[in-house]
């Protein structure tokens, strides 16, 4: 009761989990990468390790298509360049200041009505604040303006540069006294640029000021509407400084709008690189400037900037809002649709998982010509056909069609093309594949899915392999492209690995054994194993041994031999049973960690040499004595185990099996041979299919030797009746049986699992202990120094 409510509890959890990865609200769409899963399985192996399996069993095709789906948006997400900005496009510090409160007590009061300019400048810079000064000539003017309270020295020489101003006049500070003259007249051969804070000027004066992040010219512009006409000098961008004049009131306001503005406009604005698959950059980009751009007449007009990449194939998206950037990166991969454009194109394609020259070779099993993999062979077909006759061109598509162009006149390969029902013509190749194909032009099948591909008439694919980077050139359209894109991703796929491991076992068939192990089992399971006795009606009782047994026994699989499947790896306590009834030798326990697919080769012996030919000469040139040759061939002798997984996606491992026990004969028998020693074999050969965790048995191979042996008195051991007084005899006979246990686990690619593998394997061998030890403490003394 309670592994059924822990079984549903963990069907519930991997639901929610899978149900969030496939989920719209989910972070980049479909970005869901193989950590679900793995909690999934933590929980499961907490909650009940059975129920952890089952999950794994019966999740693996939901869990492989997110691991797909990840993938594949991972795969884009790297192609792309995505630097979201701060969207900060003012120094806010600065623009949040509030400007300074004036003192509270002044020291004079200012009273002008309609006062001519030299007698405001005598009371203001003469009378209160004591300087000597110049009026140039033709300085003229009058002032009216009035204080409510008194002002301060500071605030009074403001207000009288402030009262200059209004009659376009300037006040400027030269060898040590002031001179009031025209504003147009008050920089040229009068003043210099200088650096410093605009408190420290001393009237009209000219700053030059160094800009960090924005362009002189570019800070020109946002000066202009803040500052009087000609009070920017200079904009200099190859120097990356402005030159500004104007009063010390005017200077303070320039800079600090320089300090608004001046900002690091790169660290503000966000900027992608976006990959096209499909479209053209040259043509999309102006596309997305009708729609977002400056010419869109839209209020988003002017917040994006799309610049064609056509190098890359790529569109550089720049805008100052970080929250239009995946809006942008939304709409360009809407709108990055190859159509009907008939261009064919170069595409690379890194291969993460598998061998590039392995995919290329399935890839142009698909999309192969029917005259070959590559163009030569197409020439070489052509020119190949008798004189006066036109090669016919066979390619498959999803209907009958026959066509014939330029009838009556001078016909050429591509008038007679005949496109039949067929599966296609492939041949495998690395080096590229051309294909010409009918079918409806522009469009394309979901590749991997159920339908098909059709390929636009005419447009030639070549898929070549690039074996020093591990990547695959595709040459094709856009639209060719897409379909042959889908089924890359789905070939290059993590593969599967699988750990094997082997029990070869010499069971002595004695005493309970003496019929065979097959025989025993079967009668132990009858005698040993007492029928379920029913309990309270919730289930079956049964024993401890009976569970041992039994595990979660499949039964027979085949009538050959012994072959039984043991769910889990119980069958550890069928080889003790055995070990108690007889002498049970382990003859290899060998482990191994190979890709799906594969064939692992196990081999544990010594080689012997064969003489396979041997020639002798029956005369000698030159008299002398015939020499023979031989030619001596090496045999593999002892255990060898020879293993091919092959693995679906609901767990169930499909095995190619072959085990072979041989050993050389007697060394007396080697002149009865021709020289040769004989070889005995015990062999095994079959195809199993057993979950992923199980073990299967495999035996059946009895060996039978008898030994007879007559000793005694020579001559009298012979006498009849009489002799066995002189003398003794021997009779024996003993079985042995061959038996193969192999156990296959399925490591899906997850580091947790092959960690726990290493694990098993360190606890294992104790002998490496000290070892290990030794190396975890300098990988932890490495890491210290590296921090």
């Amino acid at each position: 009761m309670k592994k059924g409510f822990r079984r549903s509890a963990l069907a519930l959890i991997a639901t929610m989990l899978i149900g969030c990865a496939h989920s719209p609200f989910a972070s980049n769409d479909r970005a869901v990468d193989d950590e679900k899963a793995e909690q999934v399985r933590e929980i499961a192996r907490s909650m009940d390790p059975e129920a952890a399996e089952d999950f794994d069993r019966a999740n693996a095709s939901k869990v492989q298509a997110v691991a797909d789906a990840a993938a594949e948006t991972a795969a884009k997400e790297e192609s792309d360049l995505m630097l979201p900005g701060t969207g900060e496009m003012i120094n806010l510090d600065t623009a949040r200041k509030v400007p300074r409160k004036p003192p509270e007590q002044g020291k004079a009061s200012l009273n002008f009505a309609d006062m001519p300019i030299a007698d405001v400048v005598k009371m203001i810079l003469g009378d209160l604040l004591g300087e000597n000064y110049i009026i140039a000539a033709g300085v003229s003017g009058t002032v009216t303006f009035s204080t409510a309270r008194p002002v301060t020295p500071e605030q009074a020489f403001s207000i009288l540069e402030m009262l200059l101003s209004w009659n376009n006049l300037a006040l400027i500070y030269v060898d040590g006294q002031y001179s009031v003259v025209p504003a147009a007249n008050a920089v040229r051969g009068n003043l210099t640029p200088r650096v410093g804070a605009a408190e420290l000027a001393r009237g009209y004066e000219v700053r030059a000021i160094p800009l960090e992040f924005i362009a002189p010219t570019e800070m020109e512009k946002l000066l202009q509407p803040y500052a009087r006409e000609g009070a920017i000098l200079k904009a200099d961008n190859a120097r990356g400084l402005i030159i500004i004049a104007g009063s010390r009131r005017e200077l303070e306001n320039y800079m600090t709008t320089i300090d608004v503005f001046d900002v690091d406009w790169i660290k503000g604005m966000s900027i992608g690189l976006i990959t096209l698959e499909q479209a053209e950059a040259k043509t999309l980009a102006p596309e997305l400037d009708l729609i977002f751009g400056e010419q869109s007449q839209s209020p988003l007009a002017g917040m994006f900037r799309f610049i064609p990449i056509e190098r890359l194939n790529a569109i550089l998206v720049i805008t100052p809002q970080r929250r239009y950037l995946d809006e942008a990166e939304r709409w360009i991969t809407r709108l990055d649709q190859g159509g009907n454009q008939p261009g064919v194109r170069l595409y690379v394609y890194d291969v993460k998982n598998v061998k590039a020259t392995d995919l290329a070779d399935r890839l142009n099993d698909i999309f192969g010509s029917s005259s070959g993999g590559s163009s030569r062979a197409n020439t070489s077909s052509a020119e190949g056909v008798a004189p006066g006759m036109i090669p016919t061109e066979l390619s498959s598509s999803s209907g009958s069609s026959v066509e014939l162009t330029n009838p009556g006149g001078p016909k050429t390969q591509s008038d007679n093309k005949v496109s039949q029902p067929s599966n296609f013509s492939s041949s495998s190749s690395s080096t590229g594949g051309n294909r010409r194909a009918s079918g409806v032009p522009g469009s394309a099948g979901s590749a991997g899915g159920d339908e098909g591909l059709a390929i636009v008439e005419g447009d030639d694919i070549r898929i070549t392999a690039a074996e020093e980077n591990n990547q695959l050139v595709v040459r094709a359209t856009p639209a060719q492209y897409e379909a042959i894109r889908g089924a890359i991703r789905k070939l290059d796929s993590v593969p599967l690995q699988v750990h094997i491991e082997a029990r070869l076992l010499d069971v002595s068939l004695t005493n309970n054994l003496q019929f065979g192990v097959k025989w025993y089992f079967e009668d132990a399971l009858d005698r040993l194993v007492p029928p379920p006795v029913p309990d309270d009606g919730t289930g079956t009782t049964t024993g401890a041994l009976a569970k041992a047994i039994h595990g979660d026994t499949f039964g027979e699989i085949t009538s050959a031999g012994v072959n039984w499947i043991f769910a889990g790896r119980r069958a550890g306590a069928l080889v003790s049973l055995l070990q108690s009834e007889g002498d049970v030798k382990v003859l290899s326990a060998p482990s191994v960690l190979v890709l799906n697919n594969t064939e692992a080769s196990i081999n544990v012996g010594i080689q012997i040499p064969v003489t396979s030919t041997y020639f002798n000469p029956i005369t000698s040139p030159g008299g002398g004595s015939n020499v023979g040759q031989s030619q001596v061939q090496f045999r593999d002798t002892g255990i060898i185990l020879n293993v091919k997984p092959r693995v679906n996606p609901g767990g169930l491992v499909f095995m190619e099996i072959k085990a072979e026990q041989s050993t050389p004969g007697p060394a007396s028998s080697v002149e009865t041979f021709g020289g040769n020693v004989p070889i005995d074999k015990k062999t095994i050969e079959t195809e199993v299919a057993v979950q992923s965790g199980d073990t299967v048995m495999l035996g059946g191979l009895i060996q039978q030797e008898d030994n007879r042996s007559n000793s005694g008195v020579p001559g009298l051991k012979n006498i009849p009746f009489f002799g066995k007084l002189f003398g003794a005899s021997s009779n024996d006979g003993t079985r042995k049986e061959l038996l193969v246990l192999i156990t296959p686990t399925v490591i899906r690619g997850g580091a947790g699992q092959a960690r726990e593998l290493t694990e098993e394997y360190k606890k294992r061998f104790q002998g490496l202990s000290p070892l290990i030890e030794d190396m975890e403490a300098a990988e932890r003394a490495r890491a210290e120094a590296q921090e």
